[in-house]
């Protein structure tokens, strides 16, 4: 399981990888027991042990570092596997072993067992260690901290094992090992984990990207057919894409310290640099980068400070030794993160420590003394820049890639010119000085061959033999070398005048000597994909070559069978089949040999009974092979140069590094005089007698410690800022927007729901609450009905008391007659006998009556009595009660009358309550609409989507409408007069209320003077005749707008014109909507018009010219007035030798002189131009507007 989340709750709470990961468990992580991931693991070790596995068997880190080796690379060497650790790993096991058998409690033993290996190598090696640096400088100084050496000694024999005392753990690095194991056993979200945590990002990508791409070849090759080759192959596309952002990431923070990390050395991997795993890895986007350009570039030039010219001035300057002193050449500070080799490397760390040495006793001797001054002159010395010597100049030069390549190329033309000389003069019994130049030459380059194979990476002989011969070119100057040596042999051994045995193998020689030229120019941008096309075509073509020879062979062994039935066994035979079918693919079909039975054949010998059947295997053989296998192959040709040529600025840098290599580690002087510098090369190792630890291979970046620490830290930085952009990115991507606004609009989905089910419910409580008030409002009537009843109760019998006392007094003491009825006030003869009998007040609601004029009370329900026999008075406003008789007859009457209209109603408490409600949003009764009352007519039209092609027709019926006229007038013209009006209401869709129209009437000298005409209703014959005019101009503006080309922007368009028929005036007018805007006017009706000066007026000019030419000379459409492209009151003229006399539209209708004032007035520009109007007709026309 990739249990992620517990491995980083792990980490981020304080567990130290360095203390927890060591040797034991690290071998028992290989050894977990997960079928999925582990198989995979136990194949590679089974293909690597090359023998079967126990079921039980126990992976060993030995066997992981085997399996690693091989998945990197013959070249990669696996810390795993070497031998210091073979030692250390079996004396370990050693210990353990003999601690479990001499343990004597249980604890003990458990304890000793579960030691950590590295633990005890640690503390066994520190004892070793203090031991002999007390033997060995038993006088020398205290210095301050031993364990500073520990590290460096550890460097040679392991740089992987960690430094300073054993707490610290086994190894150096523990997130890499832990990355290697992640992906090997599959562990994907595991791997990616471990990536992001430790040191040497861009390695572990790169490493991982390799391993699984490995994986992928091995899983594809085998027999089982699944996804699993798929899985790892996207695996490894994914930790490359993450080496190459990161570099890109580091490389927009610091240019020369991402360069640093292409090239530092790597001691925990092979001592390799990122720039060399990665293309190991065929990871060509990274070296295609532009930081690691930059970095070959700079490795290219060498010290050479040059950006332009650099050919002439390095071909110069080999052909001119002084000139090297004339360039310019770069600083230290400027070589800080250009790699380097080994040697150079060497020899500057040599020169650097006896410079400290010296001044390091130049510094004890005047410390006391001098000490200021000592160091005041050291920090003055520093910080000037330091001039190159001469020497130090001309070996820089020699050294720098690009020389070596312009100086290799110079004496290799040479060598081919000399080489050409002697095949193609004839040679003398003896050897001419040329052609022992050329057998110098040959032979310095084999022995330039060999030294190259030996002292390449690979550890093995065998190893280094089969990366020398993976290389084309190496194996084709092998061969030629080769096939050279055995001409050169068969030239001393057998002589010949002319044609000697070794003469022929060296013209056939010369060929491969040639073809190397392609590696030359593969250096440049432009040939070299050309080539690599070469080399991909050639490398391809082998299945399709092996089919067309079986057709070859099909067709040319029947043919010869055929052709030749009595041939005696010959090779020549062999020769005869594949010979004329092979020259017949390039077009030679050997005509004379088709029917060979021919009267004039030049081959009778040929003619033979069955020699008909030739043609027909001929004709077939040439329509598979010339058509079919041809044409494939040419097909096939296009797709690999299609694919090349899209990525062919990829492919050429990315072979561009191993050419600036093996320039690079080239010696300095080209063959012949390559003998020297290999003489100088034993003549330094002698000298400086260099150590096995010390080898190296391949220029790096040699760092100190502290600058490793830094380039570390720089490293983790780029890698924090990386995935925080990664994460920006993500979070503002559209996909990421959609999927959190989804989520959002979820939410607030549920949040909706539940705030309904929340509504709902105060819903519910709001109508239980209004039921309650309602009931309370019950209530609250009820009490105020009972307080008013005992109001009126009180009242009238404080009433009967006051007049019981009033006639108690004024009545006299003695008996006598009492007043009559009549003497009593307002004619009644008494209260107390008029008052009716009270009766019961039902405790019920109140009762309620609403009418026209407003809520009233009606009194009581019907009376019942209640059980105890009590009674109350009747309720009855106070007046009624005590004045029975008061109300006057008049108010009687009224009552009367008003009675009977009102109509009672009796609601409860809850509908009063909506009554209520609703009277707050009762709106006021609507107010009729004022002005005029008019009725509009308006043209139909039989296909209102294509009006050009549409026939018009009047509506059956009018639309009544109201219109109120405004005072204002519009404009007053020569044949009409316009008044504004507003339209208040209308049945018409096509007059909206509230806006503004123009009621436009002729003037009553135009009605006059067409009455002759039209005796009868000459109004709305005026009428009529313009609103025709304006519908006929308005089909050809549509027309227009269709047919017109879209670099004509505007559109003219006319306004729709009504019928309108005033009752009040009893007049027929036209209306039109109001326009607002600059009213401008383009031509009269004359043939008049103004001078364009903005491509609107020469769009409005043009429709007049087209629509003289769009109705075949028949009408003219002038008079264009209006706002912008919305125009009105255009005169429709026409012609009166081509136009229809019938078509007269109204009185602005001039005919045929209007139409010959247009013509000669008219001037064509560049929208008639546009439209292709024809301006040979128009006398002011251009000559250049005709078309």
């Amino acid at each position: 399981m990739d249990r992620v989340e517990f491995v980083k709750l792990l980490v981020e709470n304080g567990v130290s990888m360095h203390r927890f990961l060591t040797i034991a468990r690290l071998e028992e992580l290989y050894n977990t027991k997960q079928v999925p991931s582990s198989s995979t693991l136990l194949q590679l070790v089974r293909d690597v042990k090359k023998r079967r596995l126990p079921a039980n068997y126990k992976i060993t880190l030995i066997d992981v570092g085997l399996v690693i080796e091989r998945l990197m690379g013959g070249t990669y060497r696996c810390q795993y596997t070497r031998k210091w650790f073979r030692m250390m790993y079996h004396d370990l096991q050693g210990n353990g072993r003999r601690s479990r058998q001499n343990s004597g409690g249980g604890r003990a033993q458990r304890k000793n067992s579960q030691e950590s290996f590295c633990i005890q190598a640690e503390r066994k090696q520190r004892s070793r260690h203090n031991q002999f640096v007390k033997i060995a400088q038993p006088y020398k100084s205290k210095e301050p901290d031993v364990s500073t050496e520990w590290p460096e000694r550890r460097g040679r024999v392991g740089a992987a094992m960690a430094d300073g005392d054993s707490d610290k753990g086994c190894f150096r690095y523990p997130f890499s090992e832990l990355l290697v194991w992640a992906v090997l056993m599959k562990r994907r979200k595991m791997s990616l984990f471990f990536w992001q945590h430790g040191e040497e990002a861009m390695a572990k990508a790169l490493v991982a990207c390799k391993l699984y791409r490995s994986m992928a070849m091995a899983a594809k090759t085998s027999s089982v057919v699944d996804d699993i080759a798929d899985e790892l192959k996207e695996y490894s596309s994914e930790f490359g894409v993450l080496a190459v952002d990161l570099l890109e990431q580091a490389f927009r923070e610091d240019e020369t310290m991402a360069m640093k990390l292409l090239t530092y050395e790597l001691k925990n991997w092979s001592s390799s640099t990122c720039l060399k795993l990665a293309v190991t890895s065929c990871l060509r986007p990274l070296v295609a980068h532009t930081c690691t350009q930059m970095l070959l570039s700079d490795m290219w030039m060498g010290r050479l400070n040059m950006r332009k010219n650099s050919w002439y001035k390095v071909i110069l300057s080999i052909l001119v030794p002084p000139a090297i002193l004339l360039l310019e050449f770069k600083s230290n500070a400027e070589m800080s993160h250009i790699p380097q080799s080994p040697v150079d490397h060497e020899m500057e760390d040599s020169e650097h420590k006896s410079s400290r040495a010296s001044d390091h006793i130049e510094m004890d001797v005047f410390r006391d003394e001098k000490g200021v001054f000592v160091e005041k002159h050291e920090t003055e010395s520093y910080a000037e820049p330091r001039k190159l010597p001469l020497t130090a100049k001309f070996y820089e030069f020699y050294h720098a890639p690009i020389v070596k390549f312009w100086f290799n190329t110079m004496a290799y033309l040479t060598f081919l010119m000399l080489y050409s000389y002697v095949v193609l003069v004839q040679s003398a019994p003896l050897s001419t000085p040329e052609e022992w130049v050329v057998i110098l030459y040959v032979f310095t380059s084999a022995i330039e061959k060999v030294r190259a194979m030996l002292l390449s990476e690979a550890g093995k002989i065998h190893q280094k033999v089969k990366v020398w011969f993976s290389d084309y070119f190496n194996m084709t100057d092998s061969f030629a070398i080769v096939m050279f040596l055995i001409g050169f042999v068969l030239r001393c051994w057998v002589d010949t005048e002319e044609h000697s045995p070794g003469r022929l193998v060296f013209c056939l020689n010369i060929i491969f000597w040639y073809v190397r030229l392609l590696d030359i120019l593969a250096v440049n941008q432009k040939a070299g994909p050309y080539v690599m096309m070469i080399g991909k075509m050639v490398s391809n073509m082998f299945y399709i070559v092996v089919i067309m020879a079986l057709v070859l062979v099909s067709f040319g062994v029947p043919r010869k069978a055929i052709l030749s039935p009595s041939e005696e066994p010959a090779w020549r035979i062999l020769r005869d089949v594949v010979f004329q079918p092979y020259w017949m693919i390039y077009g030679e079909v050997y005509a004379y040999e088709i029917y060979a039975c021919a009267n004039d054949s030049v081959v009778p010998q040929l003619c033979h009974s069955v020699s008909w059947v030739t043609p027909f295997l001929q004709a077939v053989y040439l329509f598979v092979q010339y058509i079919i296998m041809v044409n494939l192959l040419i097909a096939f040709f296009n797709n690999v140069y299609v694919n090349v040529e899209s990525m062919s600025n990829l492919v050429w840098k990315y072979q561009r590094y191993h050419f600036i290599m093996v320039y690079h580690e080239r010696p300095v002087l080209p063959p012949p005089l390559i003998s020297l510098s290999h003489l100088v090369t034993l003549l330094s190792c002698y000298c400086r007698r260099r150590t096995k630890g010390s080898r190296a291979h391949g220029p790096k970046l040699f760092l100190s410690d502290e600058d490793q620490r830094k380039l570390h830290d720089f490293e983790e930085r780029c890698v924090q800022a990386y995935f925080r952009d990664k994460n920006d990115r993500f979070h503002s991507s559209n996909e990421e927007r959609i999927r959190v606004t989804f989520n959002r609009v979820e939410g607030m989905c549920v949040q909706l729901k539940e705030l309904s089910g929340r509504v709902s419910f105060v819903k519910q409580t709001l109508q239980a609450l209004d039921s309650q008030i309602g009931h309370l409002q019950d209530l609250s009537a009820l009490t105020v009905d009972m307080v008013k009843a005992l109001a009126a109760r009180e009242a009238s019998e404080a009433s009967r008391l006051h007049q019981h006392l009033v006639q108690h007094i004024s009545l006299p003491k003695q008996p006598g007659p009492g007043p009559k009825g009549a003497d009593l006030p307002f004619g009644a003869e008494g209260r107390a006998a008029d008052t009716p009998e009270p009766r019961a007040l039902v405790s019920g609601p109140a009762s309620w009556a609403v009418s026209s004029s407003g809520l009233h009370w009606t009194g009581q329900l019907p009376q019942s009595r209640p059980q105890s026999g009590t009674s109350l008075p009747r309720p009855c406003p106070p007046t009624d009660c005590i004045f029975p008789a008061a109300q006057s007859p008049l108010a009687a009457e009224s009552q009367r009358d008003i009675m009977p209209q009102m109509d009672f109603r009796v609601f409860n408490a809850v509908e009063r309550n909506n009554l209520v409600r609703l009277s707050q949003s009762i709106p006021f009764t609507p107010v009729p609409p004022r002005g005029e009352h008019v009725t509009v007519y308006h043209l139909e039209e039989s296909s209102p989507i294509t009006l050009s092609h549409s026939m018009s027709s009047w509506a059956q019926q009018g639309c009544a409408a109201r219109l109120e006229f405004l005072s204002k007038e519009e404009m007053g013209g020569g044949l009409r007069r316009a008044i504004k009006a507003l339209c208040t209401w209308s049945e018409d869709p096509g007059l909206s209320p509230g806006h503004f129209y123009v009621v436009k009437s002729f003037q009553p000298e135009v009605v006059g003077a067409w009455r002759g005409i039209y005796p009868e209703n000459t109004v709305l014959h005026l009428c009529l005749r313009e609103i025709q005019q304006q519908r006929a101009a308005q089909k050809m503006a549509h027309a227009f707008n269709q047919l017109k080309p879209k670099s004509i922007p505007y559109s003219p368009s006319f306004l729709e014109v009504f019928l309108l028929y005033c009752h009040s005036a009893e007049q027929w007018f036209t209306m039109e909507e109001c326009i607002v805007g600059e009213f401008r006017k383009f031509n009269n009706n004359n043939g008049d018009e103004i001078s364009p000066s903005s491509l609107l007026e020469e769009t409005m000019l043009a429709f007049s010219h087209w629509s003289y030419e769009y109705t075949r000379e028949e009408m003219l459409v002038l008079d264009l007035q209006g706002v912008g492209e919305i125009l009105t009151d255009p005169s429709v003229v026409t012609s009166g030798e081509n136009g229809s006399r019938a078509m007269i539209f109204g009185p602005a209708n001039l005919g045929e002189n209007a139409v010959r004032s247009f013509r000669a007035k008219h001037r064509c520009n560049p929208c008639c131009q546009e439209l292709k109007l024809p301006g040979g007709s128009f006398t002011g026309c251009c000559p250049d507007t005709e078309s």
